[in-house]
């Protein structure tokens, strides 16, 4: 049970810090993107007249004051119509100078719309801004620039290790006092109880688990007492019944020593008796004989 909270616990904290990191990730980003479109603005409206782009002197120092300005810009480019497309006319990275711009650039300047995406630049995460740049009305080209997000990304890790190291200290903290909570509430019960067993196992009925809750190792606890107090309620009964059962025996087999006596003092006497009676019938014999005797003599005289 409290294994099962613990889990759901961690789980909506995650969560919700996630969702928390993930909202305030987007709402960096969209500052961002406004700091960005602030700055489009403002170079679209440093070129006031058609004659300003002929001097590429005085738009490059623009481009570096800006750059200069904010150091989160690592290049900015203009590009300006050739024919049916769109070149770099002018980039602080002097190595684009001539070369054709990115897909967006044609579609900011045919649509008169500011472009902004999250892209990559050797391997690091920039803003890539497209804003047309507008002279007396005319549209005359892009800008293009790109804006790192190192800053941003280094916050959004910087709470992403912060939540990391304040759920690793929640969940240290939280394993800490679930040990505690197993430790008192169930497993120092388990081990009384375990004691009791072997007291029991040693014939010690009168032991008792000290129950100190009403949760599932309490009603465990209190079973264990009624057990023992059962098995001590049965062994006082057998033990009174082996008693009466002794005593009923030793009053029988005295009644049957006291039986056989008397059948033996009966045996006695009527041995007695049948040695009486032999004797009776031997000496009527004799006399029946001696009369007998006296008979056949009377006769003869």
């Amino acid at each position: 049970m409290i294994l099962s909270i613990f889990i759901v616990f961690t789980f909506l904290f995650s969560l919700f810090a996630f969702m928390e990191i993930r909202e305030h990730r987007r709402s960096l980003e969209q500052s961002f993107i406004l700091k960005a479109t602030s700055i489009a603005y403002a170079l679209d409206a440093n070129i006031q007249h058609k004659d300003d782009l002929k001097d590429e002197a005085t738009v490059l120092s623009n481009i570096h004051k800006r750059i200069w300005l904010d150091p989160e810009i690592l290049r900015i480019s203009l590009n300006t119509p050739e024919e049916d497309e769109l070149r770099i006319f002018i980039s602080s990275d002097q190595g684009m100078k001539g070369r054709i711009p990115d897909a967006e650039n044609l579609n900011s300047y045919d649509n008169d719309v500011l472009v902004t995406k999250f892209t990559y630049v050797d391997d690091l995460r920039v803003l890539r801004v497209i804003t047309p740049v507008h002279v007396s009305g005319s549209l005359m080209g892009t800008y293009e620039f790109d804006m790192t997000l190192e800053n941003v990304d280094e916050r959004i890790n910087e709470e992403v290790r912060y939540f990391v190291f304040f759920l690793s200290t929640i969940t240290l903290l939280s394993i800490t006092i679930v040990f505690i909570i197993l430790r008192y509430v169930i497993i120092r019960p388990l081990y009384r109880i375990n004691e009791g067993v072997e007291a029991i196992a040693k014939g010690k009925l009168g032991h008792k688990v000290d129950v100190t809750s009403n949760d599932e190792i309490g009603r465990l606890g209190q079973a264990f007492n009624k057990m023992t107090e059962d098995l001590k309620k049965s062994r006082k009964s057998i033990e009174e019944y082996s008693k009466t059962l002794e005593k009923k025996v030793a009053e029988r087999t005295k009644q049957l020593e006291e039986s056989k006596k008397d059948l033996e003092s009966k045996n006695d006497e009527l041995e007695r008796f049948n040695r009486l009676a032999v004797g009776r019938e031997i000496k009527m014999i004799e006399l029946k004989g001696k009369i007998k005797d006296l008979e056949e003599k009377n006769k003869d005289s």
